[in-house]
């Protein structure tokens, strides 16, 4: 069942949760297991590229 929104939203969501369950589906019949992501090495900052040029935001 996929759940429907005047502006779409929902399906990006519901999809994308759907797709996630089958993929650990398929590594589970596979007897594959995936170790824990390892923790943030710094501090990320929002940023923009435009052609040779990089617009960083100081939080």
């Amino acid at each position: 069942m996929i759940a429907l929104s005047v502006d779409n939203r929902n399906i990006t969501g519901v999809t994308e949760g759907i797709r996630k369950k089958m993929i650990e589906e398929r590594l589970v019949s596979k007897g594959i297991e995936l170790p824990e992501p390892p923790k943030p090495a710094g501090v990320y900052v929002p940023s923009v590229r435009v052609r040779n040029l990089i617009f960083v935001w100081v939080l």
